[in-house]
């Protein structure tokens, strides 16, 4: 703790002695024979003093089953750790397997895992055709890539909380199964991403200030106009002109997004996935140009 008030305000929460905090010898001295080096550290000692683990908040979330937290129990805590991972690990992505298989069954274009975590990435109700991201991965539908004419999705914004970057990725646009590396549409030369969360655009990791905003119960519609390499987007049926203009587009673009601590529902086709909630932009909308040629 900084100072002695943030050390009360700590301590009449916590059910056991500290020393005090105006004691900084002695907190000095417990600090250099225990090797502390940061914080959270929790050390179990015997009543005579003796170290039985120095992982100690480890052995804590291992349970009372491992007690008394020794050597033999501590080997036997992280065996059983590491396989209840695996078996969790295994679960999450037969989960994200099945729920691939019912996207088949119905029909229609198929979200796709482009980046993240395989299985753990998000929690995918696919009946309601909505995602809530658990870190920050990216889905998309590839098989939607459009070479000419007019691509055209909605998403709608279910929660307020959290970050996305809606838009459209090229077929260069990499994937990976690595953990989320922080990346994602409009990171990188190969998408373009719109963010109304923090008011900006994206290309190349670049942000661009926006003047749009979105909240939950927002409906954001999505077009690209491949052949004039153009991107519009609407909040619930509004559109503000062009958002991006890049001759990257032209090479063709498929829907892609990215997100985290995000809930969406997302509507890729407006048939198999339900009428689309507005409509595409008129005409005119591509007579205009980018705020900067992208």
């Amino acid at each position: 703790d900084k100072n002695e008030d943030m050390f009360e305000n700590y301590f009449k929460e916590m059910p056991w002695l500290a020393v005090p905090f105006s004691d900084s010898e002695l907190r000095k001295k417990l600090r250099e024979d225990f090797g502390i080096q940061g914080i959270p550290a929790l050390i179990l000692l015997t009543a005579d003093g003796t170290i039985i683990t120095e992982e100690g908040t480890t052995a804590v979330r291992f349970g009372t089953e491992y007690y008394p937290w020794g050597p033999q129990e501590m080997r036997r805590g992280k065996s059983d750790a590491l396989k209840a991972a695996e078996e969790m690990q295994m679960l999450a992505v037969n989960l994200e397997r099945d729920a691939l298989v019912m996207q088949q069954i119905r029909g229609g274009p198929q979200l796709l895992r482009l980046r993240g975590s395989p299985g753990t990435s998000i929690s995918h109700d696919v009946a309601n055709f909505a995602i809530d991201s658990n870190e920050f991965a990216t889905f998309g539908a590839p098989q939607l890539l459009s070479t000419c004419g007019m691509l055209y999705y909605e998403v709608e914004v279910l929660t307020n909380k959290g970050i996305a970057q809606i838009g459209f990725a090229d077929a260069g646009y990499e994937t990976n199964d690595a953990e989320s590396c922080g990346a994602g549409v409009g990171d990188d030369c190969h998408s373009w991403g719109a963010d109304g969360g923090r008011n900006v655009l994206w290309l190349n990791g670049k942000p661009l200030e926006w003047d749009t905003s979105w909240s939950v119960g927002d409906v954001i519609g999505l077009a690209a106009n491949v052949e004039l390499g153009k991107v519009a987007i609407s909040v619930n049926g509004v559109y503000r002109g062009i958002v991006f203009e890049n001759q990257g587009i032209k090479k063709g673009v498929c829907p892609a997004f990215s997100c985290a601590d995000f809930k969406l529902r997302y509507n890729l086709d407006g048939c198999t996935h339900g009428p689309f909630r507005h409509e595409p932009p008129p005409e005119w909308i591509w007579d205009g140009s980018a705020p900067l040629q992208l």
